[in-house]
């Protein structure tokens, strides 16, 4: 009896064509290697622009802000004086504080700045001064150029379900931007009250002013607020910054803060 022998199939011939790895008998149709490697190193390219697209929509996105107003003080009150800070939720002006004597006293707060190192400084009416820091550092009597600020109070909610007292202390251009307010809230305008003399202009002008800012806190708040630590009291959760920048909005609009 005979039995049969099967033969295993041999593996094809493999060849080098012009640098590419290809069977002895496809060897017509191969595709030289660095035709192949630009090809792959393309596919990798639209492939990477792919995923860069889908990230930038995504980031385009808008988003609602995860954390409150009480989350964002309570993590200014860890920083310290003169630090630069910077907070997104809608705050609005405590209204009955407008009415109070304390605050009718420095409705107007007046303030120097250098014209060297741009250090800003409250000053009191009709005073004075060189740069103190400038003075300080580099004993040299640098110039100030005078400007103002307009609190605004605020009260807010503590973690201990306290309440705080917030003040933003809000720069002159910001008063300007809003609509009825290039005139009278210039600096020029406001700083005739630094060195006025006369008790009955002075209040006439000062009440000018203030019924201004008072219209713009009972109609608007305030968000996406840029500005420096003045003073801060982690005890009480007292904060007080002045305010470099901000975003007006009536206060009919939807507390929701996107980014």
């Amino acid at each position: 009896m005979s039995s049969a022998v099967t033969e295993e199939p041999q593996p094809a011939a493999v060849v080098a064509i012009n640098g590419s790895l290809c069977a002895e008998e496809d060897k017509d149709n191969c595709i030289p290697e660095d035709i192949l490697e630009q090809f792959l190193q393309e596919e990798k390219a639209v492939f990477r622009q792919y995923e860069m697209d889908i990230l930038l929509r995504e980031l385009s996105e808008p988003k609602t802000l995860q954390y409150s107003l009480t989350d964002e003080m309570e993590a200014i009150l860890q920083m310290d004086v003169g630090r630069s800070v910077r907070f997104l939720n809608f705050v609005e002006a405590e209204l009955s504080e407008l009415k109070n004597d304390e605050y009718l006293r420095h409705a107007v707060v007046f303030t120097e700045v250098c014209v060297e190192c741009g250090e800003e400084n409250i000053v009191e009416r009709g005073s004075r001064s060189w740069c103190l820091r400038c003075f300080g550092e580099r004993k040299s009597l640098c110039p100030t150029v005078y400007s103002y600020r307009i609190p605004m109070p605020v009260v807010y909610s503590r973690r201990n379900e306290q309440r705080a007292d917030l003040t933003l202390l809000i720069a002159a251009h910001l008063w300007t931007s809003v609509r009825g307010g290039s005139e009278l809230m210039s600096v020029s305008n406001v700083l005739r009250l630094f060195t006025e003399t006369s008790k009955s202009r002075f209040i006439r002008r000062l009440n000018n002013i203030f019924r201004f800012a008072e219209a713009v806190m009972t109609q608007r708040k305030v968000s996406h607020v840029h500005g420096k630590i003045l003073h801060l009291n982690r005890d009480t959760g007292s904060i007080v910054l002045f305010v470099d920048q901000c975003i007006f909005a009536d206060k009919g609009t939807s507390n929701e803060i996107l980014f």
